[in-house]
Order: structure tokens, then sequence, then C-alpha cells
């Protein structure tokens, strides 16, 4: 078990995407506006602890900022962090934190979100995009006004300072990521929007909708292209998952 604070100690954590590829897709993790919110957090429960998982392009000006301000005794940078260790790394975590400030378009995988929920980990994030989706309010998370530092700071706070209520959300938060995003779930929903697609082909009356070229790969894979423009991979029963 990874544990990063001293005994007594609250601890926040944060998981960040790893550096894109394509720079002009990059969604903001918000680091700027956590570190100052931390500042209010930290008026209110002052052994909390930070614990800043993976990679991102903002990493090095935090990394700065936390030298500069004096405030690694509340901010701990894991960086990457091998797969099998994230687990236990969340562990570490009392509640989890997804910052995003608001921006044009704003879209992420929820991928980091479901993470925390499954982990059993109430998660604090602004009302923003899908997020309000993800997250059950007052059940398995709290969300805030985006850029809103006082908000913030209520929400975290307000958990760390409540074990009980910190903990049930957790217990829902498990139960939530089981039901609402187990690989059943997803499986039953991609074949669901498959056999959307298909009809609405057929309906536009494209003579080559449900004309399908399938090729079998080595790995065990399918790729299926119908004519009408859709490019899908389905894994086999062989394939790895």
């Amino acid at each position: 078990m990874i544990r990063h604070r001293g005994d007594g100690a609250a601890g926040i954590g944060i998981t960040l995407a790893e550096i894109n590829a394509r720079p002009h897709q990059h969604i903001d993790d918000g680091l700027e506006f956590l570190v100052d919110a931390m500042a209010l957090v930290r008026a209110r429960c002052p052994d909390v602890v930070l614990l800043v998982v993976g990679t991102g392009p903002g990493l090095s000006e935090l990394q700065a900022r936390v030298a500069r301000e004096g405030i690694a005794g509340h901010v701990v940078l894991a960086g990457r962090v091998a797969h099998n260790d994230v687990p236990a790394h969340l562990a570490a975590m009392d509640l989890t934190v997804a910052p995003y400030v608001a921006q044009d378009g704003f879209y992420f995988s929820p991928l980091k979100v479901v993470e925390s929920l499954a982990a059993g980990r109430p998660v604090v994030a602004p009302r923003l995009g899908q997020l309000t989706s993800l997250i059950h309010e007052g059940v398995t998370g709290l969300l805030y006004s985006p850029g809103d530092q006082e908000s913030f700071a209520d929400c975290v706070s307000g958990l760390l300072l409540d074990r009980p209520r910190r903990l049930a959300m957790g217990l829902q938060a498990v139960a939530a990521a089981r039901t609402n995003f187990g690989w059943d779930r997803i499986a039953r929903h991609v074949a669901a929007l498959v056999a959307d697609v298909v009809v609405m082909c057929r309906s536009s009356h494209l003579e080559e909708a449900t004309d399908y070229a399938a090729t079998t790969h080595s790995e065990g894979s399918v790729r299926i292209r119908p004519r009408c423009g859709l490019l899908l991979r389905v894994a086999s029963a062989q394939s790895r998952c």
C-alpha cells in the first residue's frame, strides 16, 4: 500500500492525462486553479496533502510553483506510475478532484473519473460537460460552479471534515461504477449504437449501406466497414481486451 501522508493527515488526489500527441486537442486539467483553491482548503484543513499522479503538459510548471511557494509538504508529485500501481495510489486518497476549467466545446474522456468512482473515492468536479452525468451530486461526489475557488474549497473541505459522509459516498461510487460503467453494459450500449447506425443507413436508401467488407486479422479482430462511412473494430472472442 502506498501512503504519501502522515498520520491524521487528509489526502486528496488528481490523476493527469498523458502528454497529448496532438496539442490542439489539449484539455486544461485545471492545475493552476487547483493550486490556488488548495490554499483555501489548507486554511480549513491544515494537514491536507495533494497527491498528483501522472504526467501532463502543466506538470513542469506545477513542479516549479510548488518549489517557489514552499508548499512541498502539501503536494506530492508522483509522476508517471505503472498501471498496476494506480489502484494503490487511489487508495492513498480520501477523495479525488477533476478541476477542469470552462472551455469551448468541452469534452474529455471520463476514464479518470470512472476509475476514481470504481476505487470508492468521491469525486469533486465542476458542472461542465458530461461530468454532470458521470457524478451523482451528493451521492457519488460533489459539483461546484466552474472557476469558483470558494465553492471548490467548500466541497473538498466539507468531505474531508465529514468522514462518515465521505465513506458513504465512496460505497455509492463503487456501486455506480459497477452498474453504469461495467464492460457488459458498455458492450450492450455499443451494440445498440451499431444497430441504430445500420438502420439509419438502410433507411437513407443507400444501396451500399448493407454491403460490408470484413477481414480477419492475425490478432483475432474483425474490421467491419459499412459503405455508409462508419469504421468499426470488433474484438473476437480470442482477442484480448
